[in-house]
């Protein structure tokens, strides 16, 4: 059974995180003295880095493509050697030749059916339920 690829809920993430970043933003400049501004800004700023492989996950029916500081990384679901489940809907991936990704499932549309599509494709690694 081909379902749809989970599409991440971009739209939902940059209207509640670019305000609340914002807000810091102008609520420590406004407020703070500019060595603590400049502190919190650099905060916010490594914080809001940390969006960056989750914005540009990019699911498809061969692998995934993310970016990270270090480059693009691509893995093939053939190629997936290794799967942790995490708190929250975290999917940890690992390759055969070591390169790592993490899918946020509770960043999708559905986080369900994000879940599910990726247990489909990675039967072989998914880890056995437990119940």
């Amino acid at each position: 059974m081909e379902t749809s690829v989970p599409r991440i809920a971009r739209g939902w993430i940059l209207a509640f995180y670019v305000p609340m970043f914002g807000g810091l933003l102008w609520g420590s400049w406004a407020r703070l003295p500019t060595t603590v501004a400049l502190l919190t800004t650099a905060l916010v700023l490594l914080l809001a880095a940390g969006f960056l492989p989750l914005l540009t996950t990019v699911l498809t029916a061969e692998g995934l493509s993310q970016m990270t500081f270090r480059g693009r990384v691509e893995i093939r679901w053939r190629d997936v050697r290794g799967v942790k489940l995490g708190h929250r809907g975290r999917v940890d991936l690992e390759s055969i030749n070591g390169t790592r990704a993490r899918v946020s499932a509770i960043f999708y549309n559905d986080f369900d059916a994000t879940l599910q599509w990726l247990a489909d494709r990675l039967t072989p690694v998914w880890p056995a339920d437990d119940s």
